[in-house]
């Protein structure tokens, strides 16, 4: 059995700032890959309060990608309407080129 860690950012700037967010689920996600876990998700949404803080999962998961060795980074919900279908293939190459080379 796999074990991972999923973001769905339901706050908004009143209860903590994006920051001070951010930086708490990137020493989550440390913690998780020193603790064996396998991945991180991040689900896109546009909306506050629920998940307006992640408009772009791929600049989380650079990061992610950035600060562990092993989690394996993904998306859960992407709106595809949102973005061209070549701006999403360059983005998930660049994550995938970045996170193992």
């Amino acid at each position: 059995m796999r074990f991972g860690i999923h973001f769905v950012p339901t706050l908004d700037p009143s209860e903590k700032s994006a920051a001070h967010y951010f930086d708490e689920c990137l020493d989550l996600c440390r913690l998780a890959d020193d603790s064996g876990f396998h991945s991180a998700k991040i689900t896109e949404h546009y909306l506050f309060p629920y998940g307006g803080y992640c408009p772009d999962p791929v600049v989380f998961l650079s990061a992610v990608a950035q600060h562990t060795t092993r989690l394996r980074c993904s998306t859960t919900y992407r709106m595809a309407g949102w973005t061209r279908a070549s701006r999403r293939a360059f983005y998930r190459m660049s994550l995938t080129f970045f996170r193992f080379r």
